[in-house]
């Protein structure tokens, strides 16, 4: 089992959004959650990356056989879960490669910016994104579909164990759906 949830409450500004869910899913496996607006989706997403908003009230989080329930974000990105946020936020200032460059070294060692790139231009290529993307800011000035495009980049580039996917699908055109 690769990750699963026990009797998992989770809240947000001391309201309960998930209450006392349990789940297991095992490797090799595509899980989609589906509900209304407002049932939780994004909660338990955001919950199981350790966002510090949603506070785990009850249960237990095990990811890959360890308990990850009280794990900073960054100590959960490492174990290799991986969030694609639904909005990622604009970091004006911030280039692109310089983002990659850092969470690289942060997820999974050093490597040399150049190396880097390379592997970056094909992560972007793949999902049909330009390398000019590197030297943009942070997600600043992307339409939604180069947001969606460039969160899959990035899963391609740092290959998480498991990742979580908050509405991949969210601002696509047809073309960039079938890319991402």
């Amino acid at each position: 089992m690769l990750l699963s949830a026990t009797n998992l409450t989770v809240s947000i500004h001391n309201q309960i959004v998930i209450d006392n869910a349990s789940f297991q899913i095992f490797a090799g496996t595509i899980v989609a959650l589906m509900g209304a607006n407002g049932s939780g989706k994004s909660t338990l997403a955001y919950a199981l990356a350790g966002h510090p908003l949603y506070k785990v009230e009850h249960g237990a989080i095990i990811f890959n056989g360890n308990d990850i329930t009280n794990l900073e974000p960054d100590a959960r990105a490492r174990a290799g879960l991986y969030l694609v946020m639904q909005q990622p936020p604009e970091i004006p200032g911030v280039p692109v490669l310089t983002f990659l460059h850092e969470s690289y070294r942060a997820l999974k060692g050093e490597i040399a910016i150049e190396e880097l790139r390379k592997k970056s231009v094909a992560a972007l290529e793949a999902v049909g994104l330009s390398q000019s993307f590197l030297d943009r800011s942070l997600h600043e000035g992307f339409s939604g579909g180069e947001k969606k495009r460039f969160e899959a980049a990035q899963l391609l580039l740092f290959a998480p164990k498991f990742a979580v996917i908050d509405e991949i699908d969210a601002g696509l055109d047809a073309l960039a759906f079938d890319a991402v």
